[in-house]
């Protein structure tokens, strides 16, 4: 708990340094959970209800319904 670059108050988790292999990295802050406090394999696609993840939101590109694709 502190502060972050611009002066606003903040909570934020770091995985435990020092403990174990925990490395220190930030897991959660004022924006939400960070990737890193998702362990590989936890969420798997029938976790997630339908419209609760946006395209925009995905870094990969999405195909949505009657798109197209051009194959020359």
């Amino acid at each position: 708990m502190g502060y972050d670059t611009s002066d606003t108050p903040s909570l934020i988790l770091r995985n435990g340094a020092g403990i174990g292999n925990e490395d220190g990295t930030i897991m959660i802050t004022p924006a939400g959970i960070t990737e890193n406090a998702v362990s590989e394999g936890l969420i798997k696609n029938d976790m997630i209800g339908k419209g609760t993840i946006n395209a925009d939101r995905l870094s990969f590109e999405v195909m949505k319904k009657d798109d197209t694709i051009t194959i020359s």
